[in-house]
């Protein structure tokens, strides 16, 4: 099982989706940084993608009208 996060990945490579239904597992991620770091083009990045999406599967959820 695997977590596709780009749906490039799955017209490149030989994957099977099977959708898991309202009950399952849901994948929860937390990004934690140091005071130090709050320079870091790098974890910038991060940040962005991770708030990109979030946003776009609160979009997908509420257009689902989950």
């Amino acid at each position: 099982m695997v977590q596709i996060a780009d749906p490039g990945l799955v017209a490149t490579y030989p994957v099977r989706i099977v959708r898991l239904g309202r009950g399952a597992p849901m994948l929860q991620l937390s990004l934690v940084t140091r005071k130090t770091d709050d320079d870091s083009r790098t974890l910038a990045a991060m940040r962005e993608a991770m708030h990109t999406a979030l946003m776009t599967a609160q979009r997908q959820r509420s257009d689902r009208g989950m």
